[in-house]
Formats: C-alpha cells, sequence, structure tokens
C-alpha cells in the first residue's frame, strides 16, 4: 500500500502485523499465480505474461486508481465507526486528536478502502447474500430518505389518524392499594378484625401478617399486573369494588398465594388519551406507515422497469411434476408450513419476488 504522506513508516509496521492484512496479501497473490498460469504468454504481447501490469499493477503498486483521502471522506468515516451522530462534534473531536491518533484513523480509513477493493477485484462481492441484503436495505433507506419531507405529516393528518386507530393508544385502567396477607385464613380474619377495629393506616399496616413473594404496595397498576400476581379472581374481585372514604379494609379475598386484606386507595376507569398527549406516538405510527407505503410503491416501480421470465417449476400456476404427494396423494407440505418471505428474511426485499411471480 503506498500513501502520498510521509512519516507513516509506524502505521505502515502495525498495517503489517494485522492477520486480516496477511489474509488478503495471500489471497492476492494466489489470484495472480492463477491468472499467470491461466494466460498463455504471446511474443507480440509483452505485457502478456504478467497479469497485474493488464490491471495497473507495476512493482506491486496499484496506479490506475489511487486512494484519495479526503476530509470529508475521512470525517464521514470516523463518524460512522464511532457512532457520533453530530456530524459538527465528529469534526471538533477529530480535530483535537493528536496527530498520532489521526493518522491511525487515517490508516483505518486507507486499510478499509483497499481491502474492499482487492475483495471486489477478486469478486468476493458477487453472489453474496449478506451484500444483496445490505445492498436492498440501502436501496430502501436512499427510497425513504429522498420522500422523508413529503412523509412528515401535519396536524390534520396526526388528528385523523388518531381518530380512526384511537384504541391504539388507550390508557388502561389502573388500582393503587395495600393488602396483607396471611397463609391461613383464620389467620387474616383475625387480621381483618384487628385492622377495622384499630382503623389502621395501610401505611402502618405494611409489617403486619406472613411475608409475601411481591409487593404489598402497588401504585397504578394495571388489571393485567395485578393478574399476573394474584390470579383472575383476585383481579376480578378488586374490579367489582369500590374506593371508600376513610380506610375500607376488604376481605379475605383469596389468591394462588393465600388470603388477603385490601385497602382499596383509587381505580382510575381506562380511557382514550387526547392527540396532546400521544402525539410523539401518534407521529411515529404514521411516520411508519407511510415509510412502509413509499417503499412498496419504489419497490414496484423498480420492478416494473425489468422483464421477469419464471422458469419451469417456478410459475406458480403451472402444474408441478409428478412426485411424492402431488398427484395421487396430499402434499407432505402444506402452505402453512412454508415461512413468509418477509418473516424469514427480516426486510422488504422480497416484495419484488412476490409481484414477480403474481405478474407470472
Amino acid at each position: 500500500m503506498r500513501v502520498s504522506t510521509t512519516g507513516n513508516g509506524g502505521s505502515i509496521r502495525r498495517l503489517a502485523r494485522e492477520p486480516l492484512v496477511h489474509f488478503v496479501v495471500v489471497g492476492v497473490l494466489g489470484f495472480a499465480i492463477v491468472s499467470l498460469v491461466a494466460r498463455e504468454p504471446s511474443p507480440r504481447d509483452p505485457g502478456a505474461s504478467d497479469p497485474s501490469r493488464a490491471r495497473g499493477v507495476e512493482d506491486g503498486v496499484r496506479d490506475d486508481v489511487p486512494i484519495r483521502v479526503s476530509r470529508a471522506d475521512l470525517l464521514a468515516f470516523v463518524q460512522s465507526r464511532t457512532g457520533q451522530p453530530d456530524a459538527a462534534r465528529t469534526e471538533h473531536d477529530f480535530d483535537a486528536l493528536s496527530g498520532a491518533a489521526r493518522r491511525d484513523w487515517i490508516d483505518r480509513f486507507v486499510r478499509e478502502e483497499a481491502l474492499v477493493r482487492e475483495a471486489r477485484a477478486l469478486g468476493l462481492d458477487r453472489d453474496d447474500e449478506l451484500i444483496r441484503r445490505h445492498l436492498v436495505r440501502k436501496m430502501e433507506f436512499l427510497t425513504v430518505a429522498a420522500l422523508e419531507d413529503a412523509l412528515e405529516p401535519d396536524r390534520d393528518a396526526l388528528a385523523t389518524y388518531h381518530r380512526q386507530h384511537a384504541e391504539s393508544w388507550r390508557v388502561p385502567a389502573t388500582l393503587t392499594f395495600t393488602h396483607v396477607f396471611a397463609r391461613e385464613r383464620t389467620h387474616a380474619e383475625a387480621l381483618l378484625a384487628r385492622l377495622r377495629k384499630d382503623a389502621v393506616a395501610p401505611a402502618d399496616a405494611l409489617a403486619l401478617g406472613d411475608r409475601f413473594l411481591y409487593d404489598r404496595h402497588y401504585v397504578d397498576r394495571t388489571f393485567d399486573e395485578v393478574r399476573s400476581h394474584f390470579g383472575e379472581p383476585f383481579a376480578e374481585a378488586l374490579s367489582q369494588a369500590s374506593p371508600a372514604p376513610g380506610v375500607d379494609w376488604l376481605g379475605p379475598l383469596r389468591s394462588q398465594h393465600g388470603w388477603h386484606l385490601v385497602a382499596l386507595e383509587r381505580r382510575e376507569a381506562g380511557r382514550l388519551p387526547e392527540l396532546d398527549e400521544v402525539e410523539g406516538r401518534v407521529r411515529e405510527d404514521l411516520l411508519r406507515m407511510r415509510r412502509e407505503a413509499a417503499i412498496d410503491a419504489a419497490l414496484a416501480e423498480i420492478v416494473d422497469r425489468y422483464r421477469v421470465e419464471l422458469e419451469p417449476g417456478v410459475d406458480p400456476a403451472a402444474s408441478l411434476p409428478d412426485s411424492p404427494g402431488s398427484a395421487g396423494g396430499p402434499s407432505s407440505e402444506t402452505p402453512d408450513q412454508v415461512p413468509d418471505p418477509d418473516l424469514r428474511s427480516g426486510s422488504d426485499e422480497s416484495h419484488g419476488g412476490a409481484r414477480d411471480d403474481a405478474r407470472g
């Protein structure tokens, strides 16, 4: 690797010790040897016996397309590797580095660029599933980025979406209560008599009763949370109770753990929140829906530029060749057993294939 600036001997020595560099060097040498053996030299072509010259390589150094390190590219590289979202902050931090630290970043940039070029020269970017998926996701990202301003909803659109999907943001009913736990019913009944006689406040009752696996004081808990701790009968009993003024101990109520004496302090009914309360969540959901629709439309437009030919055995409308379960018996594999392409791939890259099949 040749860099146009000087004073980088230490960095080159560090790169020479990298195992990944060793791997690439061996791969390049192997590729060059295979190319040399496979090509028969011609006496009329002095350079025919040297495949490296045909690729712009002379004395082990590529001169056809040099690696140019611009400040903008280097800062973008640093930002992507550090995960810093603020470009200005990245530039400030980079300029504050020492010369040796900046040289290390330059070496990392050059090393990655060189490895990418060598990988492409060896054809490693072709027929690679990971690279295909990365390219698909990048195209989806670029598609959405180009339409981002148009996708941003205004207040009227948010209000309409909020009204149409109001149940999605429903605030569930909640309970606030204190309970005293007893494993045996007789113990619970004795405790209840004491609590009512002395009008024990919930805060003063926390030390009474037997040890309990979960909390003794529950604040603004949903019925699902109460049900998960105490069981369905307990939650159902509290749903029928109403908070009373002052201290009113209920029970004993049965749960999957034992018996409980409950002071129900507050019960909030479920409700549909106003737009102002959930505007951020509404905007996020609406933007997600619009992005998905934009991607689908853009992919459909891209796919329509290509002529698609389905080979035998691919056309879903064609009859399949004779096979076990095709003619003479039910198939051993039902459609429900075939995973959905979107679920399997984790991306939208399968949309194009689905449209191809539909057109076929």
